[in-house]
């Protein structure tokens, strides 16, 4: 078994949070220059989602870990990983009734600052998880999971899954998803109802190029500080919506320069003053490719991309 290491990050402090198919990795930096790693956490196990929660005094991590003996389980530490919540059984579960089992937890997020005890949790497959106690307990949005388009969903490269929430910022009610291979999904009445948003994206593999659902997005980001503009990333490139998801340009960039294009290029090149924007998927991705090798190797890449995925420790 590898040695796991532990870090302290101070006040003010820049996170980054990395999820791999061997385990969660934390890193902690004062300046970014030079960086602490703690890890790996949960060893041998994919861990496809990782978060953190900063609100209501909390300092709380949450990790999705997948084992192959005890499947996925939602994992959370109030001391920056040296201890682990470890639950006998899960808490993201499929109620009876269903017919579905949990596969993979593929998001974890808080809420907006003003809901300091509501979560949410995307999984596979694909559903949409809710907390309004900070996470000791969660409940299936049965409204998206019983959509009558859903039966049409099918299954991408990676399953079938809820990878994207994205909870607007501005007003309460509103939030959009992703699903491969769905699409974009919105609410506008806290998940009483659910309808697809996805005029312009294009799904050249399906008879239908441009149908209303079933496009494979890949991940969906959108700007703190312009909440109107959003980016949209699947296999034809890279595109843009400045009408918070209503509709999407055709794609900036495609192939494999989509793939490169780095989030500070974004911020110059597509006139976006947040160059955080879909870091998470960023992150997510480099990882998948780094666990294939050493964590060492791992750890250096990532770094590399360091400032693309941050949190910074609340003061």
């Amino acid at each position: 078994m590898p040695n796991t290491q532990h870090i302290t990050p101070r006040n003010g402090d820049v996170l980054v949070l990395v999820g791999t198919m061997k385990g969660a990795f934390v890193f902690h930096s004062s300046e970014r220059g030079e960086w602490q790693m703690g890890g790996p956490y949960f060893p041998g196990s994919a861990v496809y989602a990782i978060g953190y929660d900063g609100r209501a005094g909390r300092r709380r991590l949450w990790a999705g870990a997948h084992s192959m003996h005890w499947g996925a389980l939602l994992h959370s530490s109030d001391d920056f990983g040296h201890n682990w919540t470890n639950p006998e059984s899960a808490t993201v579960k499929f109620p009876e009734g269903t017919g579905a089992a949990l596969t993979q937890i593929w998001q974890v997020i808080p809420g907006r600052d003003f809901e300091p005890d509501l979560m949410y949790a995307g999984v596979e497959p694909a559903a949409l998880f809710v907390s309004r106690d900070a996470g000791e307990t969660w409940s299936l949005d049965e409204n998206l999971w019983n959509h009558p388009q859903r039966e049409r969903w099918v299954p991408g490269g990676g399953g079938l899954c809820l990878h994207t929430i994205l909870p607007d910022p501005t007003e309460a009610k509103r939030i959009r998803i992703a699903v491969s291979t769905a699409g974009m999904y919105v609410t506008e009445d806290g998940g009483a109802s659910w309808r697809p948003s996805n005029y312009g994206v294009r799904a050249d593999f399906l008879p239908e190029k441009n149908p209303e659902f079933g496009q494979c997005v890949h991940k969906v980001a959108q700007s703190r500080t312009r909440p109107e503009r959003m980016f949209l990333q699947n296999h034809w490139g890279l595109y843009r919506s400045d009408d918070r998801g209503e509709k999407w340009v055709v794609p900036l960039y495609t192939g494999r320069k989509a793939a490169r294009l780095s989030h500070a290029r974004c911020g110059r090149e597509l006139g976006c003053d947040d160059e955080r924007i879909a870091a998470e998927g960023c992150v997510r991705n480099r990882a998948a490719r780094c666990a294939r090798g050493r964590f060492a190797r791992a750890g250096r890449r990532l770094l590399r991309h360091a400032q693309r995925k941050t949190l910074r420790v609340e003061r």
